[in-house]
Parts: C-alpha cells; sequence; structure tokens
C-alpha cells in the first residue's frame, strides 16, 4: 500500500528570488496543481518575508481566520489535505524564548487545530541548529511549556535536526511526550554519511513524517531523486517494516521545468516504494 505523499508548498509555483523553498505568493493554485499530478497533500510553509524582515503575522493565510476558511474550502474542493506544517521561520531567527519562539509556536498550534493539521514540522538546523547543552535545555522548556495544548488540540511536533539517530532519540524521550516526535529527512540524513534504513529502525514509531530529497554524501546540494547516494530502497523497506503511516513530503530538487520535475519525482517514489 502506498503512503500520502505530498508536496512542500511552493514547489509548485515559479521561483521566488531563486530560493527552491518559500511561501508561494499564488497559494491558491497549488491546490489544484497537486491533485493533477496525484498528491494527496501539501505541507504548509510558516516562514520570515525576506522583503521585510519580520514574520508572516500580517499576511500568512494561517494566521487569519477567513483565508483558513479558504485553506479549508480549497483543500475539500481538491482533496489535497494540509496535514503539516513547516515552521521554516525558526530556521532564520532560531529558537529562543528570547526571540519569542514560545509565542511563535503556541500561535502556530491554534492555527494548526482550526484548519485539521495533525503535525508541526520544527526545523532545528540552520540559526537554528542544536549546538550545546544550554540550547537543549531551553528547547525541552519552550516545547514542554505547549504540550498540554498539542494534547488538548491533537497536534504533534516533528524535530527535524541534525542530531544522530541515537542523539534524537535520546533527546525526543526527555520530552517524555507522545506529542513530540522526529522529521526524518533522506537527503540532509544521506548529507551527514548516515545509514538511513538503520536509523529508520531505531527510531521506529518516533518518526511522525519523513521529508523526501536526494543528495550526495558529504553535500548540501540537492538533485534530482536516483541522482543522488539515498538508497531509496532500503529506506522504504525500513519504513514498512516500522508500520510507518504518516506523511512523506516531496522536498526534492526543482528546475525550471518545476511541475514536470514534481511529476516524474512523485512517480520515482511510488515506483521505489512497489519495489
Amino acid at each position: 500500500m502506498t503512503p500520502q505523499i505530498g508536496i512542500m508548498q511552493g514547489r509548485l509555483s515559479p521561483s521566488q528570488d531563486g530560493r527552491f523553498q518559500f511561501f508561494p505568493k499564488n497559494w491558491q493554485a497549488e491546490f489544484s496543481l497537486a491533485k493533477e499530478l496525484g498528491f494527496s497533500s501539501i505541507e504548509w510553509i510558516y516562514d520570515e518575508n525576506p522583503d521585510i524582515r519580520r514574520p508572516h503575522w500580517e499576511f500568512n493565510p494561517i494566521l487569519n481566520r477567513e483565508c483558513r476558511e479558504e485553506i479549508h474550502n480549497l483543500s475539500r474542493r481538491h482533496s489535497v489535505k494540509i496535514n503539516s506544517i513547516c515552521a521554516d521561520y525558526f530556521m532564520s531567527n532560531g529558537f529562543s524564548t528570547d526571540v519569542g519562539s514560545d509565542i511563535v509556536l503556541r500561535t502556530l498550534i491554534f492555527a494548526a487545530k482550526s484548519i485539521q493539521v495533525k503535525t508541526i514540522v520544527l526545523p532545528f538546523l540552520e540559526n537554528a541548529t542544536i549546538k550545546n547543552n544550554r540550547l537543549k535545555k531551553e528547547i525541552i522548556k519552550s516545547i514542554s511549556d505547549v504540550l498540554g495544548l498539542c494534547k488538548l488540540y491533537g497536534v504533534k511536533l516533528a524535530l527535524e535536526t541534525d542530531l544522530g539517530a541515537n542523539d534524537i532519540r535520546i533527546f525526543i524521550r526527555q520530552f517524555k511526550s507522545p506529542y513530540v516526535g522526529v522529521c526524518y529527512d533522506l537527503g540532509n540524513a544521506t548529507s551527514y554519511g548516515h545509514d538511513l534504513p538503520k536509523d529508520i529502525g531505531f527510531l521506529g514509531a518516533l518518526i511522525f513524517e519523513v521529508h523526501i530529497k536526494d543528495r550526495k554524501v558529504g553535500s548540501s546540494q540537492s538533485v534530482y531523486l536516483g541522482e543522488g547516494d539515498v538508497d531509496f530502497y532500503g529506506c522504504f523497506r525500513a519504513l514498512k517494516s516500522i508500520g510507518f503511516n504518516g506523511s512523506m513530503i516531496l522536498q526534492a530538487n526543482r528546475g525550471e521545468y518545476y511541475i514536470d520535475d514534481a511529476k516524474r519525482q512523485l512517480d520515482f517514489v511510488k515506483t521505489k516504494w512497489r519495489g
């Protein structure tokens, strides 16, 4: 049985400022495109506006009540769900109470509940990388403070990090909550030199979501699926063995013909999964 395969928001829109990942200006159009191509969901992006250097408090539709109704209607009309939010905002701003991360996270949990989102991905990468024990303790405190809200609304938090599997499992277990788990990124893990099938088996039910992209070992540059070093057959066998039933989100390389790229790489994933 093929799992739910979604696509990262912005991958079905023209590139903005040369970026691969961004909140698209014409976000509404991606619902019909996703449906046409065969995706079951879109992962919503909450990031920072590069033009005015402040978060999308005023204009990201997920924070606006009327726009959330529009999101819900588009999702229902095209049968394309929003199962998850990727909080890229934290990669630019870091994750600290000093910069109001706890307030942003609470706001996103409220927004997630209102459009029936099940998972918020927290990328602890780039400026937000977990680089020392002091930051670990601050993250544990900040996230622990919202876990009651997560339980009330049924919203899970999936942490995406550059930690090894053993370190991330130890870290996750400190929350002592079924609402905190892992977003496992195949491309990132490959670039770090990890053994992906072994990691997946080791983390098991802690994996809430999988990001699908391809990279060469030691490189931060994404390539088209099948052109890097990701062992897709091995990864998918491992995911089947743990009974994974979460979302798999295509976050793959894109070029000038981004619609064709998305379709071709979706077919690649389906073929590898069946294999």
